[in-house]
């Protein structure tokens, strides 16, 4: 059995908002109890809409934000009590890929500095042994070594995704979380960036947390899905598992959103509705207002999230009906 490497254990996070005039000031809940579990070596897709909390658990996980409450272990110890150097190597072991590649380069720096940046940091290479190791980077991802004096406007999205591939491995991280790495590409390009990063997973063992609004790329990459809405994880199992047979009527919406897909369940219901506010969620289950199988418990009783089938988890009151309509 694989070994646990990164671990995140009931996580919560708050955000004060500003007081408007004359009134009070408002607590916002991006985070409300995630829980996940990420091996060496396996892909973790975490999927949901826009707003729902993925890009919070990927800035508390890097540890760029702490949590409101919860714990982080990276190899079974709380991050929080790291020392100096402790937290140095951490930021080592864990990189991260960005959505958008024409924002997250500088456009100042040549490809070659900014793929070597990490490791003039960590103080790595220096020398001809630094211009030859980001060298063998660019080769790792795709990129001929005649471009390594370019800047980033002179490559395409793809090359620049590329570009932030070759960043992350270059001080060769045991974690790499890609926050939508794909959805700024078009189709053709989002092929090759799939395949560069199983290959790069095959070659490093590298562990990935794959955060995505699209379930058919985290299809293709991921041997588990974590399913959230309103900064919850409402289902988890092996992708398979989610595929086949979704357990959370927002699982089964955003899998019958994907067009061409039809799960053998028959889903054909689309999700309608926009995420409630965080700043005032509504009670019970919280997805019952946008739920088309909702019952009168739904609107009073929050669904724990809890064992349905082996190793598939889900916090639904009739999660067993959806499997059978």
């Amino acid at each position: 059995m694989s070994e646990i490497l990164l671990e995140a254990r009931n996580l919560k996070k708050q955000f004060d908002l500003p007081a408007p005039p004359f009134g009070r000031s408002n607590v916002i809940t991006a985070l409300d109890g995630v829980s996940i579990t990420l091996q060496q070596g396996e892909t973790l897709g975490l999927a949901g809409e826009s707003g729902c909390g993925k890009s919070t658990v990927a800035r508390l996980l890097m540890g760029l934000e702490e949590p409101t409450s919860g714990e982080i272990l990276f190899r079974g110890r709380e991050i929080a009590r790291f020392n100096k150097a402790e937290k140095f190597s951490f930021r080592r072991a864990i990189q991260m890929v960005f959505q958008d590649p024409y924002s997250s380069l500088n456009p100042r720096m040549r490809v070659g500095e900014i793929i070597g940046e990490p490791l003039l940091i960590h103080r790595i290479t220096s020398g001809s042994d630094h211009r030859e190791r980001v060298l063998a980077l660019m080769n790792q991802v795709g990129l001929p070594p005649e471009q390594y004096d370019r800047y980033p406007h002179e490559f395409s999205g793809g090359q620049r995704q590329r570009i932030g591939v070759a960043r992350a491995l270059a001080l060769t991280p045991e974690l790499i979380i890609a926050d939508e790495p794909l959805s700024a590409l078009d189709i053709s390009i989002q092929a090759q960036i799939i395949n560069l990063l199983i290959d790069l997973q095959k070659t490093f063992r590298l562990s990935y947390l794959l955060i995505s609004h699209d379930l058919a790329v985290i299809r293709h990459l991921s041997s588990k899905v974590a399913v959230m809405y309103l900064g919850r994880i409402v289902e988890q199992a092996g992708t398979e598992d989610i595929f086949r047979t979704p357990l959370h009527p927002y699982t089964k919406a955003l899998l019958a959103a994907i067009p061409g897909f039809g799960t053998p369940t028959g889903s054909s219901r689309l999700l309608e509705g926009d995420i409630p506010s965080p700043i005032a969620p509504p009670s019970g289950c919280p997805f019952h207002p946008r739920c088309p199988y909702k019952k009168d418990i739904c609107t009073v009783a929050d669904p724990v999230l809890e064992e349905k089938a082996a190793g598939h988890v889900a916090a639904c009151h009739f999660s067993s009906e959806l499997s059978t309509c």
